[in-house]
């Protein structure tokens, strides 16, 4: 999924890209395409980028869904775009690494000494891509051309702030000068497994045990250490999912009990997620069962009633403000 301002953008395996409304989940239009989706889509300024199976970039407008452009790439695969105000960056196995205008024109093409299947999302700090492609020796590619300006090691996207580039290396996570010098300091954990993400000062990272660590960005030392349950899987760079979270979403049923969907690791296909309903009684309710009770029962997406305690609801998408706002589903 992508957002950009008020709306969210969902990418499905069967190739539907539907926008929505951010605030209430309004369907604003679906267009299915004639490519299979590898990777999440990226929403910028007013189009939607999209890397595609078959080997092509495609850029289609945010307002109806209509095809901007398309350009083609070396055996195109598994690498959502980057994008800012100097272009559209891909980065695939190889790495075959492009660079594309925001209107689609060829700018450069990195061709490594490979090339295949996968890819994975690059990242771009100041005037500079940082390219892993799939698998490959990691890049740093000038945005102006595709010359080397250095390597740097990470498993993971990395983050950056002003001073340091924080990466994942084995199972620890490391910081590094922005051009990928020697290490600055290690926090070693020897389980972590998240892409690390910084903000004021601390860089957050979770782990293969449930554990959610905040580390200080200037030294290193932990800050704070937290529990979030079961394991944290770290992104999935070989296929459209991108990990999994575990989270509870109440559903309460007007004039009944109200319901969780908790969340389990399957998931029915490479977009979808599956919840199991769970009963609740409501505050002076004598029960948790499923039973109808008195009260009209809203209909959700046309239809009349809930699942049953037990069976799965797989949310094809999911908005979440404050408080609990709107819900697509399918049976």
């Amino acid at each position: 999924m992508a957002y950009d301002g008020t709306r969210v953008f969902a990418l499905n395996s069967d190739s539907f890209l539907t926008a929505f409304v951010a605030s209430t989940g309004q369907v604003l239009w679906s267009h299915q395409f004639g490519f299979a989706a590898s990777a999440p889509p990226t929403a910028y300024d007013g189009v939607v980028y999209i890397s595609t199976r078959n080997g092509t970039v495609v850029a289609v407008s945010e307002a109806d869904g209509r095809s901007r452009w398309a350009q083609p790439v070396l055996n195109g695969d598994m690498s959502s775009p980057a994008v800012d105000d100097s272009g559209v960056y891909v980065s695939y196995a190889g790495p075959q690494t492009y660079r594309f205008s925001l209107g689609g024109q060829p700018l450069w093409h990195y061709a490594g000494s490979s090339a295949g299947g996968g890819g994975s999302a690059p990242v771009l700090q100041g005037g500079y891509v940082y390219a892993r492609g799939y698998f490959d020796s990691p890049l740093i590619l000038a945005k102006s051309s595709e010359a080397v300006a250095g390597t740097f090691a990470s498993v993971s996207a990395p983050a950056f702030d002003s001073t340091n580039m924080y990466t994942l290396q084995g199972a620890d996570l490391v910081a590094v000068s922005p051009s990928g010098s020697a290490n600055r300091w290690t926090f070693a954990n020897g389980n972590l497994g998240t892409a690390p993400v910084v903000n004021n000062g601390v860089v957050y990272v979770g782990s293969g045990n449930g554990r959610v660590y905040g580390i200080s960005a200037r030294s290193g030392a932990k800050v704070w250490a937290g529990t979030a349950g079961t394991a944290i899987a770290g992104p999935v760079e070989d296929g459209i999912q991108t990990g999994l979270r575990a989270v509870t979403v109440r559903l309460t049923m007007h004039g009944g009990p109200s319901r969780r969907a908790q969340r389990v690791p399957q998931a029915t296909t490479d977009h979808d997620t599956r919840y199991v309903i769970k009963s609740t009684p409501r505050a002076g309710s004598a029960n948790g069962n499923n039973a109808a009770t008195a009260g009209p029962k809203p209909p959700l997406n046309g239809h009349a009633g809930w699942p049953a305690q037990g069976r799965f609801l797989t949310i094809t998408s999911l908005a979440l403000t404050k408080n609990f706002r709107w819900l697509k589903e399918i049976w």
